[in-house]
């Protein structure tokens, strides 16, 4: 799992296109305690050629392959903890950093705590038309759609924050298809 922390933090610490001298120590701080070389510089100009939407998307998908290990309660919490101090140790947090920090957050709290109940949001794209079923069936091929609200709606994925699940079903919108986010109370 050394990896996929390492990933996450690069990727976190990236996030903001700006690569901080303390951040960059911080993490070869563990990087050299698993004895795992990182050329930053490289990494940087890899992940930051990316658009911010993605960026935030792969980053998400890689918390969900560290939690996909089952972690102990306590080893995500400290990473929850590890995750906050860097974002932290340059002394500034920008939008960037904040948005994912918020649906990173959930994520972790809701694998530490899962017998609490949390809102989380929905994303649902609701096709009008056979052109856009297709459509849809094509950007989702694993999801099969549920006959609510007088119609077939597919769920796209849920999500820890708002704003997280506004930025997916906007995604959607911009392809001309209906999506909405729907709050689930916990």
């Amino acid at each position: 799992g050394a990896n996929v922390i390492l990933d996450a933090l690069q990727r976190l610490a990236i996030i903001d296109k700006d690569l901080d001298e303390r951040e960059m120590e911080f993490i070869q701080g563990f990087a050299d305690n698993w004895g795992i070389k990182i050329d930053f510089r490289e990494e940087f100009d890899a992940i930051a050629e990316q658009p911010t939407e993605q960026m935030h998307v792969e980053l998400r998908n890689t918390i969900l392959k560290y939690l996909s290990v089952s972690p102990d309660r306590m080893q995500a919490s400290q990473f929850l903890d590890i995750i906050n101090t860097l974002v932290g140790v340059d002394n500034q947090v920008d939008d960037e950093e904040q948005f994912i920090l918020d649906e990173i957050k959930g994520m972790i709290e809701s694998y530490i705590h899962e017998d609490e109940q949390r809102t989380t949001y929905n994303v649902i794209v609701v096709p009008q038309d056979r052109d856009e079923r297709a459509t849809v069936s094509t950007l989702l091929p694993n999801v099969t759609p549920r006959a609510e609200w007088g119609g077939n709606i597919y769920f796209a994925g849920m999500y820890h924050s708002r704003p997280f699940a506004d930025m997916i079903s906007e995604k959607y919108q911009k392809l001309n298809l209906f999506s909405t986010v729907k709050t689930v109370r916990g």
